[in-house]
């Protein structure tokens, strides 16, 4: 399991950043994936890859604020779902709606707020950490 963290990265994320760098300098031009793949392949495909990638996106992001109630509910209850469904969704749609608010204010609020989850996350992960996930 500790290998496959190390690995990651270095198998999947390296070339990944490295195809995107690569892309990204040599079409100096905003569009991205969408864009590359129009000229790789033309219009139909551009077409299709943008699709899949709206919704990818769309499902990817459905599921953070299910995750952020099952999360804090865990947190708060130690791990009875105790969270009512009426309250879950309330969460969820507040959630949302706080996400909204920071994308319509701009990048840079939203780049002044992106690593407060990480800390708050692994601090409150500490106390579930178990002895085994440390041993290699």
């Amino acid at each position: 399991m500790v290998v496959g963290l190390f690995m990651f990265p270095i198998l999947w994320s390296m070339p990944l950043a490295m195809l995107t760098a690569e892309m990204s300098c040599m079409i100096p031009e905003s569009g991205g994936h969408v864009l590359w793949v129009y000229r790789a392949f033309g219009p139909f495909w551009a077409f299709v890859n943008s699709c899949f990638a709206f919704a990818c996106a769309v499902l990817d992001n459905a599921m953070y604020p299910a995750l952020f109630v099952d999360y804090l509910s865990t947190l708060i209850y130690e791990g009875k779902n105790a969270i009512s469904y009426g309250w879950s969704v309330v969460l969820k749609v507040l959630l949302i709606l706080i996400v909204t608010a920071l994308n319509i204010l701009g990048v840079n609020i939203v780049g002044m707020y992106r690593f407060i989850p990480i800390p708050n996350f692994t601090i409150c992960q500490q106390s579930q950490l178990q002895s085994k996930w440390i041993m290699i």
